[in-house]
């Protein structure tokens, strides 16, 4: 077999097929988006505000001056969301692998904001305050923003052909500093495991990985393998090279156990990844309509004091 350092591979590069991008009435819609989710956001905040501290009720125009300003530039980011996506993608694969994944946990963390402040509203669970619950529902809007206006940056099973790519650049540096272990070669080959789920060929969890790292570590993988096996997620009706690759890995698999090997599963990232981006989509939509609902009251306080104030000039 060729040894995996004497392969020269080309420089991870993330071109805009690689990227999830919105047409122009796509992005206007997203921006309209954001500058709902900034006002429904900023008005339920100003109003929990209020609440706590009267006198910012008082303040001639102080709800414009919160809402307004943060609706817009919320509505700017989704207008610009292609822009933007570019931009990050242009610092590299591991800026828009974070990222994404923030996006994500932030939306999670908006979640049981809301819950907890609905559950609270709603006299379900304990409530530390009135003003300190409006606020935390107010929150969600706003922590949860990132997802709905930016969604999925990169489709899945690009993403895995660039982890392969990004761990073959890193090991092809020869320096022991790119070598911090095998993760983009793990989050790759989970790619390739639900790529095989597609066709009916289900393996467990690690298993190619482990068969994998053992090549690696006995040499009997090269580079162009690895490549072929990546480049495979993308074109999946190319057999060519994988239909030796991914079950020589898994024989591998075995080997390594019988050598006393055992598999790294990633769990804390396979829960944090787990949920569909329908499910995500479907959930943020039914969160967001129940805590409109149980802030309508705040909600309508404040269109209210918008009105006085408008009527009284």
């Amino acid at each position: 077999m060729r040894n995996l350092r004497s392969e020269r591979t080309k420089k991870v590069e993330i071109t805009n097929d690689d990227l999830i991008r919105y047409s122009t009435t796509q992005e206007i819609l997203t921006g309209i988006e954001g500058f709902v989710l900034g006002y429904l956001g900023l008005t339920i905040i100003w109003v929990a505000i209020g609440l706590a501290y009267p006198i910012v009720f008082e303040i001639p125009n102080s709800l414009l001056l919160v809402v307004f300003p943060g609706s817009l530039m919320l509505a700017a980011i989704g207008r610009l969301r292609n822009r933007i996506v570019r931009r990050i993608a242009d610092r590299g694969l591991s800026w828009i692998y974070w990222i994404q994944r923030i996006f994500s946990w932030l939306f999670w963390v908006g979640v049981l904001l809301a819950i907890y402040a609905i559950l609270a509203v709603e006299h379900l669970i304990p409530e530390y305050s009135i003003p300190f619950s409006v606020l935390l529902a107010g929150s969600y809007f706003l922590v949860a923003a990132p997802r709905f206006l930016f969604g999925q940056l990169v489709p899945e099973l690009r993403e895995a052909r660039l982890c392969m790519l990004q761990f073959l650049s890193d090991w092809n540096l020869g320096s022991p500093r790119f070598h911090t272990g095998h993760n983009w070669l793990r989050r790759s080959l989970g790619g390739v495991e639900r790529q095989l789920a597609t066709f009916g060929l289900s393996t467990s969890p690690g298993t190619l990985f482990l068969g994998s790292s053992y090549s690696l570590f006995e040499g009997m993988i090269s580079a162009f393998e690895l490549e072929a096996l990546g480049d495979w997620l993308i074109r999946p009706a190319d057999w060519t090279f994988v239909n030796w690759t991914i079950p020589f890995a898994i024989s591998q698999a075995e080997e390594a156990e019988r050598s006393g090997f055992g598999r790294v599963l990633g769990q804390l990232e396979r829960l944090l990844d787990r949920p569909s981006r329908r499910a995500k989509v479907v959930l943020g939509t039914i969160i967001s309509a129940l805590t409109i609902i149980a802030n309508l009251p705040s909600i309508i306080q404040a269109v209210q004091i918008l009105a006085k104030l408008f009527g009284s000039k």
